[in-house]
């Protein structure tokens, strides 16, 4: 339903007017438990119901009330969905990519933002669509789109940044307006639960930062959950080549500078367990493996790794994003090159520092770090190493996968220099 004020007929002489924030108020003469909104919709796992239907019914000499939420049911050539009405904009932007890095030290240039249209409108218009862009960073004019009635069109900018950038996050935000009514909200289903959508600004965020990074860096990425890290990298000119089953069974490993091993990835790609020996044999043979995060129960189960590591349970994690991080090797060359870590690469992290640290681990293992969270003792499982015949294992509970897409500096010069540790040598 288009965001705007509509009025109809519901049933039998009732008439509801539904208001742009999602209220449902009867006119005279309507029911009297019409549903309203009591101001709680953002404490609830779904927005309340935007309109219900009810009909009397007498069986067996007893009188009740059926209530239902009016729906939409929309068909395909595979599956029915059922959804409850909703109020919309009239049109809806999505931008693509949502992120980009730019190194401050490098030469900048041109690159392409994609923005799509959909209109839920049914009327004809004509549509600007453009892109609001800060201070220094400069594109194209705005272009028109026309619309014939609901559907999707789309428009491309170049976007040229300054030649030199000061370190911070850009936005470039994409519109569509019409008549006046400018429309910059990304509307799309939640991929865990399609029939939900999520809204969010229609932006591409820059993030403009200092980092150091090896050339012709080459990186095997496993990935488990369609994880954001391969882009992020993909972002800072790391040529990334993602590892499906015959490559981890049959491929030649030995060409790549680092292999990573995405979140849960011993959990959700099972025929890793399998590929785990040929895995070993890459870093002994002078590779660098990085294993991100893996549950409890899979990983003390499988206990992938070169020498005895358990994460045991309670599992130890860190929730508190701001926990301060002591350096428990700082001259070590993970923490120096290519970049140099320091207490500043752990400002502005997101949500956590990290979790399913190792709580026990063998003493060829080197833990580089300590953290806690307030009243509790110190965890140093959140990133340790083995040297391996000729290479390196690392293993790291430290959320990247959280910190990267927020575009957290220090959280990509960390990870560059775990993947750069063959290069190092």
């Amino acid at each position: 339903m288009e965001q705007s004020k509509q009025e109809g007929d519901l049933a039998k002489g009732y008439t509801f007017t539904i208001a742009v924030n999602g209220k449902t108020t009867p006119k005279p003469g309507g029911p009297p438990d019409a549903r309203r909104d009591n101001g709680l919709s953002s404490l609830l796992p779904e927005p309340p119901l935007l309109i219900t239907a009810q009909q009397e019914t007498t069986v067996a000499g007893y009188k009740m009330t059926v209530e239902q939420p009016v729906t939409y049911i929309e068909s395909t050539s595979t599956n029915v969905v059922r959804v409850p009405l909703r109020i919309v904009p009239a049109y809806t932007v999505a931008v693509d990519p949502r992120q980009m890095v730019e190194v401050l030290r490098a030469e900048h240039s041109p690159f392409n933002v994609f923005v799509h249209v959909h209109s839920y409108s049914t009327k004809p218009a004509n549509v600007t669509v453009g892109v609001d862009l800060p201070d220094g960073l400069t594109a194209g004019p705005p272009v028109q789109v026309a619309f014939t009635g609901s559907g999707d069109q789309y428009a491309q900018f170049s976007i040229m940044p300054p030649k030199q950038l000061d370190a911070g996050n850009l936005k470039i935000v994409a519109y569509a307006m019409r008549d006046g009514e400018k429309f910059d909200t990304s509307l799309e289903p939640l991929p865990s639960t399609p029939t939900l959508l999520w809204n969010e600004p229609a932006e591409c965020v820059v993030h403009a930062f200092d980092i150091n990074v090896p050339p012709n860096l080459h990186v095997g990425y496993i990935s488990a959950e369609g994880e954001p890290i391969p882009n992020a990298l993909h972002q800072l000119g790391i040529n990334v080549e993602m590892l499906d089953t015959a490559a981890l069974a049959f491929g030649d490993l030995s060409k790549f500078d680092a292999i990573v091993v995405g979140v849960r990835a011993y959990e959700l790609r099972p025929e890793l367990a399998g590929a785990n020996q040929r895995l070993l044999g890459y870093v002994s043979a002078g590779g660098t493996l990085v294993v991100q995060y893996n549950r409890d129960y899979v990983w003390d189960k499988l206990q992938p790794a070169p020498y005895p590591a358990t994460i045991g349970i309670p599992t130890p994690r860190i929730t508190d994003e701001t926990s301060p991080v002591k350096f428990l090797k700082p001259d070590d060359a993970l923490l120096n090159w290519p970049n140099k870590i320091t207490d500043a690469d752990f400002n502005g992290w997101v949500q956590e520092r990290g979790l399913y640290f190792w709580s026990k681990f063998d003493s060829h293992y080197t833990p580089l770090l300590a953290m806690n969270d307030p009243g509790e003792k110190d965890l140093n499982g959140a990133l340790v190493y083995t040297r391996y015949g000729k290479g390196t294992y690392i293993y790291t509970g430290l959320a990247f996968f959280r910190e990267l897409p927020e575009g957290v500096p220090g959280a990509y010069r960390l990870f560059v220099n775990l993947i750069s540790a063959s290069k190092e040598k």
